[in-house]
């Protein structure tokens, strides 16, 4: 056999074993997994309903603070705000979080915004920057997990917290480059 030839064979034996492998892995990935509930045989509803519309009738944070020094806002196709979070922060510590939602939003987006909140407020930056939707879906589930209609209202929260964070850490790092600038230049 020629040496082109082989080197033909081996390379289309690699990316046909690859191609295998990557197509098992994606199998794998994305295979439903089952909670431990449902497992056991448990019909568990996951998304606590009773504590969203609490969160929600109660108006939890919403209302932004007074004075914002980190914002995220979400617009419709017209430029209009559809949601806002903010947050006011002292010393790196997150004293207050609200947020803002136009009517048309739905309940469980609004639910993990109060929810997001919460769990921000008296956290420093650092460790408000590690909540995941994983972290807001169990503060609003019974077993950890929200429903699949509820998951993307917290991926939502999530990352708008993120860019509220963002938002902060670039103003603050913005405001202290200009201290260091001035003091230098005296």
């Amino acid at each position: 056999m020629a040496p082109g030839i082989r080197v033909f064979a081996a390379l289309f034996f690699i990316l046909t074993c690859a191609k295998i492998f990557l197509n098992r892995l994606r199998l794998r990935a994305f295979r439903p997994v089952r909670s431990a509930a449902a497992k056991g045989g448990i019909d568990r509803m996951a998304t606590n309903v009773k504590q969203m519309l609490q969160l929600i009738q109660d108006r939890t944070c919403a209302v932004l603070p007074s004075e914002i020094q980190g914002e995220s806002c979400m617009k419709d196709e017209n430029g209009e705000d559809l949601l806002r979070l903010g947050i006011a922060v002292q010393r790196d510590i997150i004293l207050s979080a609200g947020y803002e939602a136009a009517p048309d939003i739905p309940a469980d987006t609004a639910a993990c915004l109060a929810a997001v909140c919460t769990l921000m407020a008296n956290r420093t930056i650092a460790s408000a920057f590690l909540l995941t939707a994983a972290d807001i879906a169990s503060s609003l589930s019974d077993n950890g997990e929200l429903d699949e209609a509820n998951r993307p209202a917290a991926a939502i929260a999530a990352l708008m917290a993120r860019e509220c964070l963002r938002n902060y850490s670039f103003h603050y790092n913005e405001a202290r480059n200009a201290r260091l600038g001035r003091k230098e230049s005296s």
